[in-house]
């Protein structure tokens, strides 16, 4: 029976690293043979014979089927420009791709064992991050509580608003905390999350609340004439623009602080952006923190890159605590569960920061 080929893990990221960059087309190619050759090797990244006799310079032209003068000349341009990188180094005239174990033997992001596994902690950073109690609770459930209860609290009728039009969250007007959805009974005691045992309720309420039984419903209010009708729900929106005003101000003077403190002046042009930004942003003021923190640490210095960090933040529903650091791609590049598992050095080299200026 033939004896299986070994497999090669080739990150898609590597058209981006700049140690790849710096290779001519001809030469990227000629690098990829050569790990393909070293991995066939099955010696630790080593190029040597089935015996672990080194094979010579020739040798490995010969096996990576390289004839013509002009090809050997790439393959010598290559190998010396990748030793001064450090992905490759000669050892006791042993020619050897630098952690190549290391690098194959990390678990693969396609895995239906690592997709589970990222999905499950994506999604319980979200309920976390939006504070909602039971990630159990299906959207069709929480939208259907939504527009049964108004966005209103049914301990204390604080009227919460919509964090987007399609969004199933309830931001409080106050202090922009989430609204919680409450078990009348207990999930502890026996209760389910069908709609009939659940309610809105605000953070404070639900808070106090804790493990008591259940507080008395919120009483349905005396009906009312149409014009203080009118008056309530122009009071009402009166009360949630100032909320979305508040909140606009704070992001804009947030993000201005932090832009002068590690960047520069901002100029007329570039505050327009950052107040248009503001204006469509619904995710909180301490996330503006966070996004200048993970572009700083990536030596990006530019508004449009901080920008899109928390568009794709507002998108996912915040940061994800188990993948901040890694090397961020800019909108559109992540997907919903391999995007956060980037490799941005490629095959045979240990991290470093050139790489992640790619």
């Amino acid at each position: 029976m033939a004896r299986a080929k070994p497999w090669l893990k080739l990150w898609a990221e590597w058209i981006h690293d700049p140690k790849m960059l710096a290779l001519t087309l001809a030469e990227q190619g000629a690098w990829w043979r050569l790990v393909t050759l070293a991995a066939s090797c099955g010696a630790e990244g080593k190029l040597v014979t089935g015996n672990d006799i080194p094979l010579t310079f020739p040798e490995i032209a010969n096996c990576l089927h390289i004839t013509s003068t002009e090809d050997m000349d790439v393959l010598k341009s290559m190998v010396a420009k990748m030793e001064l990188k450090g992905s490759l180094n000669w050892n006791s005239d042993i020619l050897t791709v630098t952690h190549l174990v290391e690098r194959q033997a990390k678990v693969a992001s396609e895995t239906t064992e690592a997709l589970r596994e990222r999905q499950q902690k994506r999604r319980q950073n979200l309920w976390d991050q939006y504070g909602i109690k039971d990630s159990s609770i299906p959207k069709e459930t929480r939208r259907l509580v939504i527009e049964r209860d108004e966005c209103r609290c049914q301990l204390c009728g604080k009227q919460g608003m919509l964090s987007s039009p399609e969004a199933t969250v309830v931001l409080d007007p106050e202090d922009n905390s989430p609204f919680e959805f409450d078990h009348i009974i207990l999930k502890s005691q026996g209760g389910s999350d069908d709609p009939d045992n659940l309610r809105l309720s605000c953070r404070k309420c639900n808070r106090a609340r804790g493990t008591q039984p259940s507080p008395p419903p919120l009483r349905t209010p005396p009906p009312k004439d149409k014009d203080k009708d009118k008056e309530e729900e122009e009071e009402q929106r009166r009360v949630r623009d100032k909320s979305v005003t508040n909140l606009q101000d704070a992001l804009c003077a947030e993000i201005s602080n932090l832009y002068e403190e590690n960047i520069g002046s901002i100029k007329p042009a570039l505050a327009d952006e950052i107040k248009d930004f503001c204006e469509n942003f619904r995710g909180p003021v301490p996330w503006i923190k966070l996004a200048f923190k993970e572009a700083l640490s990536r030596n990006k210095k530019r508004w449009q890159y901080i920008r899109t960090i928390l568009e794709n933040w507002q998108e996912e529903g915040g940061p994800d605590d188990t993948t901040r650091g890694q090397p961020f791609r800019g909108k559109g590049a992540r997907t919903d569960t391999h995007k956060r598992d980037s490799r941005w050095t490629d095959i045979g080299d240990e991290p470093s920061e050139a790489t992640e200026e790619g």
